[in-house]
């Protein structure tokens, strides 16, 4: 949420995961690229060519990249591309707070104020059954029990997807699996819209 990367060597800095670019982690704003990238924790050091030219990344990917995953893979690269580097280690700030460093007061306010809280209370008005409601609500803080979640648990998963092989969130599992993509199709088929959520927010929305 506030801790900001300063990469310099790349070495302390996770590509996917940590917030080092923009206006967050990457794999919240490419979901896409990130449901099927197969290193989801590798380094930004890593990621990058060193033998070639400047602003270069060797980022692998599970399958052959579709029409919506070369849009993101198109707007990454232009964000990533020609960033400086050096030799000396990586910083890391708090960047809600002038001083960068934590403090748990911060932390209320963004919360108070966020998407994620207003989120929550869109989920809470919809008119749907409370047991719904609670999942939806699970959906969004990503408390499902996906891979991911197992995993951090110490749980019987390596974190992947059993059907396509693809780091497994809860986003995956409901949104960018081309299983879930197949039941989105679906979805669109049966009721004539343009339904296409990236993520359970983007999902929340469309109500």
């Amino acid at each position: 949420m506030g801790a900001k990367h300063r990469v310099r060597n790349g070495r302390r800095t996770y590509f996917w995961t940590d917030w080092w670019t923009g206006i967050g982690p990457l794999r919240t704003r490419f979901p896409r690229l990130f449901s099927c990238c197969e290193s989801p924790f590798i380094t930004v050091e890593g990621a990058r060519v060193h033998d070639g030219a400047p602003g270069e990344w060797r980022l692998r990917f599970r399958r052959q990249l579709g029409l919506a995953e070369r849009v993101e893979w198109d707007n990454l690269c232009r964000e990533v591309q020609g960033l400086p580097t050096d030799h000396t280690e990586d910083e890391v700030s708090w960047a809600l707070e002038p001083s960068g460093a934590f403090s748990t007061s911060s932390v209320y306010v963004r919360l108070a104020q966020g998407a994620a809280i207003a989120s929550f209370k869109d989920v809470w008005r919809t008119r749907v059954p409370p047991k719904i409601k609670v999942f939806l609500s699970q959906l969004i803080r990503g408390r499902l029990p996906s891979g991911e979640q197992l995993l951090k648990r110490h749980g019987p998963s390596n974190g992947l997807c059993a059907l396509c092989g693809a780091w497994e969130d809860c986003n995956h599992i409901f949104f960018t699996c081309p299983t879930a993509r197949l039941m989105w199709a679906g979805v669109r088929e049966l009721l004539a819209c343009n339904w296409n959520p990236a993520g359970a927010r983007d999902f929340i929305a469309l109500a």
